[in-house]
């Protein structure tokens, strides 16, 4: 939704931002990369909130490298807030009242201990930090988003809007 937002911003909006130079991704690819990684090796149970933490965080801080730019910025505080709910709660904390009025099944399984990426919000830390964001977007179905995966989405869109206002402004010229 992030992406869209930002082409639709930069069609209908001349304004130009600052160019954006991901010139050092290497530090966020390698955070991604653990992450993909995590998501195929079997890894044991009380090791898990802890590497993924860590690749959130690894990918947070890689945008903060290089050239100031806003997308980047909202990105990385975005990683940064996931990483840390996930790190001081072992998962990331989800509301589960609101998930149980449009996925039961998966409130269900959250609530019986079978997620092993996610738990109740109840006595979380941070809660304000977990998927407490309801989402019915129109490209996809309901969702419980986190204030980082909001921050992570405003970055995204700020980037593709700089990227293609770069686009444009070279066949401008």
């Amino acid at each position: 939704m992030g992406a869209i937002c930002g082409i639709l911003l930069r069609l209908f909006h001349r304004q130009f931002y600052a160019h954006v130079a991901l010139s050092v991704p290497w530090w966020s690819l390698g955070g991604a990369g653990l992450f993909l990684f995590l998501l195929w090796v079997p890894v044991p149970h009380d090791l898990w909130p802890y590497l993924h933490s860590l690749s959130l965080l690894v990918m947070g801080q890689g945008l903060f490298w290089g050239k100031f730019h806003p997308g980047k910025f909202f990105m990385a505080l975005g990683f940064l807030a996931n990483g840390l709910v996930v790190f001081l709660n072992k998962a990331m904390p989800v509301d589960l009242g609101k998930l149980s009025a449009f996925d039961p099944q998966g409130a269900a399984l959250i609530s019986g201990g079978k997620v092993l990426t996610h738990r109740s919000l109840d006595a979380a830390v941070l809660p304000f930090l977990g998927d407490i964001i309801y989402y019915n977007g129109p490209f996809r179905p309901p969702v419980l988003m986190s204030g980082g995966d909001v921050l992570i989405a405003v970055g995204l869109g700020l980037i593709v809007t700089t990227l293609i206002s770069q686009l444009l402004e070279g066949e401008e010229s």
